[in-house]
């Protein structure tokens, strides 16, 4: 198990052969999902949220994925004054992680609006 924080600027982490996105939004909280599509394994970091819905689309092959069937198996993550960790299971603590901000297509506050299960 290996306890990853970031700065909340940080929305993306890779840590071996996983990749993860975090999604926040004020009021919504901060979630941590994996960053690979399930349809074919393509960026999910690199997607986009669909205009006035709560899901992403891969950008390899225009996959929509639900946000709120990739919450269920999210990461448990904290965020706490600027500060965000996550607890990675499967990873060892030998395992680098390596963090940073990428710039992605997504928009936290419309990427978090359906995961209260409300469009």
């Amino acid at each position: 198990m290996l306890v990853v924080h970031l700065d909340s600027g940080e929305n993306f982490i890779e840590i071996g052969e996983q990749r993860f996105l975090v999604l926040q939004a004020e009021g919504k909280g901060c979630h941590t999902i994996s960053a690979r599509c399930p349809h074919r394994g393509g960026p999910l970091h690199l997607g986009e949220v669909e205009d006035g819905t709560h899901f992403l689309k891969c950008p390899w092959h225009k996959t929509r994925v639900s946000i709120p069937h990739l919450l269920r198996n999210a990461l448990p993550t904290i965020r706490r004054r600027g500060r965000v960790s996550i607890v990675v299971p499967d990873a060892k603590v030998d395992e680098m992680a390596y963090a940073c901000f990428r710039k992605t297509l997504l928009d936290a506050k419309a990427a978090l609006a359906g995961v209260d299960g409300a469009p």
